[in-house]
């Protein structure tokens, strides 16, 4: 079994979660890195049915980065985006309370895409790539690598920052 860096575990979980989408097996999973090791666990999506749900998901995630070994924890994801149109006119601000209350899922202009998001005692971060459902593919990538992520599936080192 190969022996991983945090960014070459990145690296493979992109790769792993856009290959299983092309393929049409793509399952939400958490993955970790525990002394070189990259461990992916395919979860149940009954998971993100409910607040309750995801709470229990993101508390088993921190449980698992209290490891003493284990470096990089995170999941991936199928989610809908909202796609917000922001003008010379109006802030971000402004565009986002116009749509405050929304489920994105129900939104005319959302965009489907597949998320990992990766937690480590250095910081977080995450990868978006935009999908066409119907056909099981891959379509491009969103974001480059946001640094910027809040949330219940974030921060699962926070403990460790103390």
């Amino acid at each position: 079994m190969p022996t991983r860096t945090i960014d070459q575990t990145k690296e493979f979980i992109k790769s792993f979660m856009t290959n299983e989408y092309n393929r049409g097996k793509f399952r939400p999973f958490i993955f970790f890195l525990n002394q070189g090791q990259t461990v992916v666990i395919p979860i149940f999506v009954d998971f993100f049915r409910d607040d309750e749900g995801k709470l229990m998901l993101a508390q088993m995630i921190r449980d698992i980065c209290k490891m003493p070994f284990v470096t990089l924890a995170g999941l991936a994801f199928e989610a809908h985006m909202a796609k917000i149109d922001v003008t010379d006119n109006t802030s971000i601000e402004e565009a986002v309370k116009q749509v405050a209350g929304k489920k994105v899922s129900q939104m005319p202009d959302k965009v489907d895409a597949i998320t990992a998001i990766f937690s480590s005692p250095e910081g977080e971060s995450a990868v978006m790539y935009q999908v066409d459902e119907r056909n099981h593919r891959v379509l491009q990538n969103l974001s480059e690598e946001a640094k910027s992520i809040t949330g219940t599936f974030s921060h699962f080192f926070e403990w460790n920052l103390n």
